[in-house]
């Protein structure tokens, strides 16, 4: 029995094991299945781990290079929204404080850049107000930089001087006045550059246009806010024509005085020769009757000659206050003509005027009277026979009026030309000196400037400007 149970168990562990051989294929291959799918569960595992991780960091860095990008466009207002504690949210909170300081720093640059401009434009505004000023300005103005260059001229300095300044500006001042006419100027300005300090000035004289111009020049030292020395300006007043009147004011004292010293006894002295002549009249021989009466007669005609010269005298002296109204100077200087075409047949005498010539508010007999003294040199200088002419512009753009007196007789010598207007200056052999000055006070209480140029080929131009505005109220007529 012990036999045969052993052998049924044999028997049952064979068969067993006939079961377990036939199983163990399957068995082996789903153990290499489980195996398979416990590895490929890990390989999926970590891969979505690693692409997580790799998101985790790729994400935030796209973001700030699309940061970048915008902040390199100009956008300082861009943000980059990512939540991380690790160094790269770090990074990111980095990226957005810079981007602020960025966009902080550019506000307070604009703000700087738009008070910059604000300034910029209130000094160019200024620049350009002082450059109109000294433009416009009647002071002739030079400015020298430390080293003795010229760099500014002013229109005034440039007529004032005769230098463009193209010619002179960023030149050194000793080459730009080296002329022999501008050595007052260059000692003014080497005196300035050893002393350096102050101010210097004196009276220089120029020949400009066949004239002498006298200029009172003054040297100034420009110092810095340190007091360190940045060169000098050198100003320039033309006192010619205050030189002239200042002439005039002493001519006209003396002729008041000598009027009224010389006008008194004459009187006297003529009564005196004429009763000399009744009283000794009676019984003469024919030699002292002659005598008598060539002496009285001689005393007579010289009182009456400086009687004259003493109305002449008075006139001059006390020139008639003006009566300024609205004068047509065409119709004027139309009836000043008139007067001549009768009386000097074999003289040709024309006048012309602008067509656009507005009334001017001027004394019409006293502008008469001037340019009757004018005409009447004219006349003179060509002999009766040449020929005359007198001519009215009007300038539109200054708003002034020319009247302008020509002949075609020798002209004036150079020399002459600046004392035509001095009293008691006379070319003529007869003449007193005593028109022009009348003429030039006329023309000055008017307001206007005269002067005298060459006509060529041949002849004279005396030239009268008065300021002229367009008078509302109807012209006065000229007698």
């Amino acid at each position: 029995q012990r036999l045969e149970a052993r052998l049924r168990g044999i028997s049952q562990a064979f068969q067993e094991y006939k079961q377990l051989k036939l199983l163990k294929n399957p068995i082996k291959g789903i153990y290499i299945l489980l195996f398979l799918l416990m590895t490929l569960i890990i390989v999926f595992s970590a891969t979505w781990f690693g692409l997580y991780l790799a998101r985790g960091i790729t994400d935030p860095i796209q973001k700030l290079a699309e940061g970048t990008r915008e902040v390199a466009a100009g956008n300082l207002k861009y943000k980059v929204e990512v939540r991380a504690d690790d160094e790269i949210g770090i990074l990111v909170d980095s990226f957005n404080r810079m981007t602020g300081d960025l966009a902080a720093s550019q506000a307070k640059l604009e703000e700087t850049y738009r008070d910059l401009q604000a300034k910029h434009n209130e000094v160019e505004q200024r620049r350009h107000y002082t450059e109109t000023v000294l433009e416009t300005v009647a002071t002739g103005v030079v400015s020298l930089d430390p080293a003795g260059h010229v760099t500014t001229i002013n229109g005034a300095a440039e007529r004032m001087l005769g230098l463009p300044a193209a010619r002179i500006q960023g030149r050194v001042a000793a080459q730009a006045f080296r002329s022999p006419q501008y050595a007052e100027i260059a000692g003014l300005i080497q005196r300035m550059g050893r002393a350096r300090d102050g101010m210097l000035d004196r009276e220089v004289h120029l020949r400009r246009d066949g004239q002498t111009v006298a200029l009172l020049a003054s040297a100034t030292a420009l110092k810095g806010p340190d007091g360190a020395y940045m060169g000098m300006v050198l100003a320039f007043d033309d006192l010619t024509e205050l030189l002239k009147a200042q002439r005039l004011a002493a001519w006209r004292e003396v002729a008041q005085r000598i009027a009224h010293e010389i006008k008194n006894p004459l009187t006297p002295i003529q009564l005196s020769a004429q009763r000399l002549r009744r009283r000794l009249a009676g019984e003469r021989s024919p030699e002292e009757k002659r005598l008598l009466e060539e002496a009285t007669s001689t005393i007579i005609q010289e009182v009456d000659a400086l009687k004259q010269l003493v109305d002449e005298f008075s006139r001059f002296a006390r020139m008639p206050a003006l009566t300024l109204r609205p004068t047509d100077l065409g119709r004027l200087l139309e009836s000043v003509v008139g007067l001549y075409r009768d009386s000097h047949p074999a003289l040709s005498i024309k006048a012309s005027s602008s067509p656009d010539l507005p009334s001017l508010e001027v004394d019409p007999d006293q502008i008469k009277r001037a340019v009757l003294n004018l005409v009447d040199n004219a006349v003179e200088a060509v002999g009766q026979t040449g020929e005359v002419t007198v001519q009215t512009v009007w300038l539109p753009q200054a708003s002034r009026t020319r009247i302008i007196v020509t002949d075609d007789g020798p002209g004036i010598a150079v020399d002459d030309k600046e004392k035509l207007f001095v009293p008691y200056f006379s070319t003529k052999a007869t003449g007193m000196g005593l028109g022009l000055p009348i003429v030039h006070q006329i023309v000055t209480d008017h307001g206007g400037t005269i002067w005298v140029e060459d006509n060529p080929p041949r002849g004279s131009r005396f030239v009268i400007e008065l300021p002229g505005a367009r008078m509302t109220a109807p012209a006065a007529v000229p007698a």
